[in-house]
């Protein structure tokens, strides 16, 4: 596989779709959108973090909700501070 050698698999049969609106509506039809328990089932793996911002945007505008916005920070913290018993 990594020398070229493996099998050739052909693509034919994957589904294609012209604009990514239409994959958003495709992957997640306004049915989804409003069942929270099969939304969750649904997904688009994508090869970068910049994909995904851009399909999560479109998402989130087919909605009619109001959003939240919740940030995080990471930190390290001491082991003393966190109550970690140092080995």
């Amino acid at each position: 596989i990594s020398n070229g050698a493996g099998p050739d698999i052909s693509l034919n049969i994957l589904q294609t779709v012209p604009s990514p609106e239409d994959l958003i509506n495709h992957v997640f039809p306004s049915h989804i959108m409003t069942n929270l328990g099969t939304c969750l089932k649904q997904a688009i793996l994508c090869p970068t973090n910049h994909q995904v911002d851009a399909y999560n945007t479109i998402a989130l505008s087919c909605l009619s909700s109001s959003s939240t916005m919740y940030l995080a920070a990471d930190t390290l913290k001491e082991a003393s501070d966190a109550g970690i018993i140092p080995p």
